[in-house]
């Protein structure tokens, strides 16, 4: 399962595990697991960081299903982001990097 980087036509983008990319042509959905919102966020010596919050706060189904037509673009995460992401849903905190919080909500990354 790769783990994709998703830009909607909001302009919001989100890290998630790709099951299945759709198809706009076909209708058929994308389908994804675990994902999170990358937000920009700055540090108190003026740095930006990512941080990762929840892509819902309610949802609680294991695939979520997206309409491809909302999607501008599909693209690989970068391997530390990815490195990251991963260690966050596992709850492990990775050398150099934050202490995840259980379930991966709210890791903010380097």
């Amino acid at each position: 399962m790769a783990v994709k980087i998703i830009k909607f036509l909001s302009g919001q983008e989100i890290i998630c595990k790709m099951i299945d990319e759709g198809s706009p042509s076909t209708g058929a959905l994308t389908i994804i697991e675990s994902p999170l919102t990358l937000q920009p966020v700055r540090s108190a010596e003026n740095s930006i960081s990512i941080g990762l919050a929840p892509f819902t706060w309610a949802g609680r189904d294991k695939q979520i299903r997206l309409n491809p037509n909302h999607i501008t673009t599909i693209m690989n995460a970068e391997e530390s982001l990815e490195s990251q992401y991963l260690a966050g849903l596992a709850g492990i905190a990775l050398p150099g990097g934050p202490n995840p919080p259980s379930g991966g909500r709210g890791v903010l990354v380097g």
